[in-house]
């Protein structure tokens, strides 16, 4: 029995792709935990919905494991509209913003289990970095400061930025090979 071309292309490429997608989530989680270590504060980064709708969780990080799991759990839980709250302003704009937090704030936006974290965990103050290819939105990269109340600088934010020019083309390219593999499914 003979094999096509198609059935050696339908058997490889979803293969290729989903490998290569693996891959770039891990090098992200990576540098979220490494510029979570180094700034001493909570990363998390998120990917925009094909929709352009939502900013989707792929990587959560704090030093304190017991902040990491309670944030990577709250964020499994919820999706951040990408026109509400904190992103709205630094999506829009494209560049990034930075907030001070006074004692107990909770946005007014907040899913009750948002809600509940920000009870057991406060913030103080947020730096978010759009995560841009070719002016293009892909994503955006958050650094949080629970309890401690300082507020971001100029270094921590080229930091960040310097950390979000290496994670934006490799959130672009899995956002292509996942397009890839949908058209690889449909011929």
């Amino acid at each position: 029995m003979e094999v096509t071309e198609d059935a050696r292309r339908a058997w490889l490429l979803p293969r290729v792709d989903r490998r290569c997608a693996e891959a770039i989530e891990r090098v992200v989680e990576f540098i979220a935990e490494h510029l979570a270590i180094a700034t001493a504060d909570a990363v998390t980064v998120r990917i925009l919905s094909p929709d352009g709708k939502a900013l989707v969780p792929l990587s959560a990080h704090h030093p304190e494991p017991t902040i990491s799991a309670a944030m990577v759990s709250v964020m499994g839980e919820t999706v951040q509209p990408s026109d509400s709250g904190l992103w709205a302003p630094v999506l829009e704009e494209r560049r990034p913003r930075r907030w001070q937090m006074p004692e107990g704030y909770v946005p007014p936006e907040a899913s009750p289990q948002q809600v509940s974290f920000l009870e057991r965990f406060p913030i103080r103050a947020v730096l978010g970095v759009p995560l841009l290819v070719d002016e293009r939105v892909v994503g955006g990269v958050s650094v949080v400061r629970f309890t401690v109340d300082r507020p971001f600088t100029d270094q921590d934010e080229a930091l960040v930025l310097a950390c979000a020019t290496r994670i934006a083309p490799m959130l672009d390219l899995r956002t292509r090979l996942s397009s890839l593999a949908d058209a690889d499914l449909t011929t």
